[in-house]
């Protein structure tokens, strides 16, 4: 059993590239996925959160407001360590325990999509490291439209995680996504073809 990690910077594609991969066929433990999980509306770490930041984190009916969350959090290292004290550290339990279940199968390949793969320790569960970029530009475009925020927000977000370049660094695979679809679905072609 291979286990491949993958991450990336805020809006460089990790998505894009964990569906791609498990439209293929292949198993994609998403973190992000297990975090949104986690903090669904009524949940007990939802209540949790809203105790360690106030509830103006929260919707109106009750629901995690993610974007007043990341202002709150990014801007400020000390919430950011909370935030992740919280969330984070049950998420990487979570992706653990299934990467270890993985390993006790004779063949195959597993994905992890972990965002913060390096910063978590969650890198030596994987045999191997895809990280996913793209110029800084096209990211802060992608997550503007994405999340109705401004450059500054995105800036922020940027700033307060590890460098790109030490990112690619630790990588064993640098997947471009700044070129378009049918470039980036080319490369993970190829790439999951080596990696059988």
């Amino acid at each position: 059993m291979k286990i491949i990690g993958i991450t990336g910077g805020i809006g460089a594609g990790k998505s894009t590239v964990s569906s791609y991969i498990r439209d293929r066929g292949y198993e994609v433990v998403d973190a992000d996925a297990i975090s949104r999980s986690l903090t669904e509306k009524g949940s007990p770490v939802l209540s949790e959160l809203a105790a360690a930041f106030g509830g103006e984190i929260l919707t109106p009916d009750g629901a995690l407001d993610r974007r007043k969350t990341a202002a709150i959090v990014f801007a400020d290292p000390e919430k950011k360590a909370r935030l992740e004290r919280i969330i984070t550290d049950r998420v990487l339990e979570i992706v653990t325990e299934r990467a270890e279940a993985f390993r006790t199968k004779p063949s195959g390949t597993v994905f992890l999509d972990v965002p913060l793969l390096f910063e978590t320790d969650a890198w030596k569960l994987c045999d191997e490291i895809w990280f996913v970029t793209a110029r800084q530009e096209t990211r802060i475009d992608r997550v503007m439209a994405r999340e109705h925020c401004t450059r500054e927000d995105v800036l922020v977000r940027i700033a307060s995680q590890m460098p790109e370049e030490e990112k690619r660094s630790r990588s064993a695979v640098v997947i471009d996504n700044s070129r378009g679809m049918a470039e980036l679905l080319a490369q993970l072609d190829e790439l999951l073809a080596q990696s059988e």
